[in-house]
């Protein structure tokens, strides 16, 4: 009995010590992990893996542009249809993943799911710019499309991607007056302001955010202002095509209104400049607004009420390019070459 007795003693010794044990590896398993999060080893582990696959995602995509300059058939040139055409071709995206942004450039998903951005460089070259994963990423607007009906309202349409539950917001006010509060906040692409006034020139902003709060702006206005209001290369633009039949333009030609709608367009980070046609010499040059204005203010001084052909800036004639028979893309990064120079040299 007494042996006995000893064995059971022993088998209890022998259990408490099996509880203590555990329960000081529960305890030393606890303080490793909070030794690993507190210290950010698993967020560092994670965005040092990120990083490398966006890593490896940018060096596939620069070989496949060096596949497309190094074809025969493309002679150096990488445009952004042949680079899109070769990443279908090696099975990186498919058609189906192929948006035509509009404006030059293309937007494709690959088949890691991430969202690049492929634009033009000149004639001969395309930037590729990784946005982030399909489904990290804020929505983006394409296109807004204003069209006035039975003279008091305003249609605003909204084209845009990656809308999964965002919220569309539409703002408008008068060359004049100030955005107030959005007069829509919700789900809708379209929307109708009712009561505008037929004579009067309305900017219309339209916000669209998703739950990341993340939020896409554009700056429209109607069209019936200027000829053309959109985007280049994801600047915002708008331009006026104007025609002179002889070597001195009216500043009449264009007018007070078209002028303050374009200043209130720069105010918002767009480019305005107008297409000038002299019929008698066939010849068409780009104007920017602020050389306009130096023209304007010249008037408003007592001076001529025009300007003449030699006041023009020769270097912004616009030549046919191909099919593109008015071809202001150039002229339009030399403009913006131009106000970064002026804006380095304000700041020295």
């Amino acid at each position: 009995m007494k042996q006995a007795k000893k064995i059971k003693n022993g088998e209890g010794i022998t259990l408490i010590a099996l509880v203590v044990t555990i329960v000081i590896l529960i305890i030393l398993a606890t303080i490793s992990v909070n030794i690993v999060l507190n210290s950010g080893l698993v967020s560092r582990t994670q965005s040092g893996k990120e990083m490398h696959e966006l890593e490896r995602e940018k060096e596939r995509l620069e070989m496949v542009k060096g596949d497309v300059a190094s074809n025969t058939n493309h002679v150096g040139k990488v445009t952004v249809d042949t680079y899109v055409e070769e990443l279908i071709n090696q099975g990186i995206t498919v058609s189906e993943e192929v948006t035509d942004n509009g404006d030059g450039s293309k937007t494709v998903i690959t088949d890691t799911g991430y969202s690049v951005l492929i634009e033009p460089v000149g004639e001969n070259d395309v930037k590729i710019t990784i946005e982030g994963k399909v489904g990290e990423l804020p929505p983006r607007i394409k296109h807004v499309e204003l069209t006035r009906e039975e003279e008091t309202k305003l249609v605003i349409k909204v084209e845009a991607v990656r809308t999964e539950g965002a919220v569309y917001k539409y703002y408008y006010k008068t060359t004049t007056g100030d955005y107030g509060e959005a007069v829509y906040s919700g789900p809708n692409a379209s929307y109708t302001i009712e009561g505008i006034l037929p004579d009067e020139v309305y900017t219309v902003k339209v916000e669209v955010s998703n739950e990341k709060r993340i939020i896409t702006l554009a700056y429209f206005d109607q069209k019936s202002t200027v000829d053309y209001i959109g985007a280049v290369q994801g600047i915002p633009v708008c331009f006026d095509a104007k025609e002179c039949h002889t070597d001195t333009f009216p500043l009449a030609n264009i007018h007070q209104h078209q002028v303050a709608f374009m200043k209130d367009f720069e105010k918002q980070g767009g480019i305005s400049f107008f297409l000038l046609f002299y019929t008698n010499r066939n010849e068409m040059y780009y104007l920017s607004l602020a050389k306009l204005l130096i023209f304007y203010d010249r008037a408003e001084q007592g001076g001529r009420k025009s300007f003449l052909f030699s006041e023009i800036e020769k270097e912004y004639q616009i030549h046919q390019d191909g099919m593109a028979f008015v071809h202001y893309l150039p002229l339009i990064q030399k403009d913006l070459l131009e106000r970064e120079e002026k804006d380095k040299k304000v700041i020295h």
